[in-house]
């Protein structure tokens, strides 16, 4: 039986990480930059969440869904689960209503 890199190589078929590359997938230090953040800043985000990230090979890297909408806004010193998700409520009950 051979192992799988060596059918991988008989039959010329690229590896995940490779095919994941090819359609435009990006890594780690490529998603920080687009970000402006570091990559470990961004694979927390993904594992969080917010990007979509999936493991490429058995040695855990991280390739980034290419972004389509606006790209999360790093709030450096604010935890992601601190940052307000809904606006503040207007504190006072309208008049009249």
């Amino acid at each position: 039986m051979l192992p799988s890199i060596a059918v991988r190589e008989a039959y010329d078929i690229d590896s995940y990480a490779e095919q994941l590359t090819a359609a435009g997938w990006l890594t780690a230090p490529q998603m920080a930059e687009l970000l402006d953040v570091h990559p470990t800043t961004a694979k927390r985000v993904a594992r969080q969440g917010v990007l979509r990230a999936v493991r490429a090979d058995d040695r855990g890297t991280l390739l980034f869904e290419p972004p389509t909408g606006p790209l999360p806004v790093a709030h450096s010193g604010k935890r992601l689960r601190d940052r307000r998700q809904h606006p503040k409520l207007v504190s006072h009950a309208r008049e009249g209503a």
